[in-house]
């Protein structure tokens, strides 16, 4: 259960408990609703190593064109920046990794999964922006591979870490590099009622919250 006092100093502590979460509800999702289930995109917003927010999309949204769900996203991001002063995002996806880099450079990993031996497995992929030395934010990146067992059982195997430089991992580099420039916009004034109102805002357009009052 996570706890409203409770710090993760660490960077690799935040992106494990967002995995953690992850691998608990597709676990669920697939003994539940069977293999193919995937779970929607959810945020962990943090402040001063704290979680303040955890937000998900609804299965409206997760429908939705590549194009306009980044917007949502994006959106969603910015607002909750500036208006809650969040200084590190934790993004949680579905995707595929390959277990041959070298063998599937430049291949579409979608379409290399479903081939005979196949070196491509899907994944849960982590992705995580904090500021560290460096002028602009760094960008982490866990992908833990997962295969289906019988039994509706999800068998995840060990996760794969970069500690840095994760955006240039990912072939979609589009959603790292939006939760990078989300941290680089200034924290504006907000109050209570405010938050309450677009937090509010995002319920209507279908994305679920879990606030800590931080």
């Amino acid at each position: 259960m996570l706890k409203r006092v409770e710090e993760y100093v660490e960077d690799l502590r935040k992106l494990a408990l967002a995995l953690t979460s992850a691998q608990m509800a597709k676990s669920v999702f697939v003994s539940e609703e069977g293999i193919g289930e995937d779970i929607a995109f959810n945020f962990f917003f943090w402040k001063e190593n704290k979680v303040a927010l955890i937000m998900q999309l609804n299965k409206e949204l997760m429908g939705l064109d590549h194009r306009q769900r980044f917007i949502v996203c994006a959106d969603l991001c910015l607002a909750i920046r500036q208006y809650w002063g969040v200084d590190a995002i934790t993004m949680v996806a579905e995707g595929y990794c390959s277990q041959d880099p070298e063998k599937t450079k430049g291949l579409e990993l979608a379409r290399e999964f479903p081939k005979p031996d196949s070196k491509v497995m899907e994944c849960i992929t982590i992705t995580h922006a904090e500021y560290g030395p460096k002028p602009e934010p760094n960008i982490q990146l866990m992908a833990c591979p997962y295969e289906y067992k019988q039994g509706r059982i999800v068998e995840f195997h060990d996760p794969i870490y970069y500690s840095e430089g994760g955006g240039n991992i990912l072939r979609d580099k589009k959603y790292p590099a939006m939760l990078a420039k989300a941290l680089q916009n200034e924290v504006l004034p907000s109050t209570d009622k405010l938050k309450d109102e677009i937090l509010d805002e995002f319920h209507e357009r279908g994305i679920f919250s879990q606030d800590f009052g931080l």
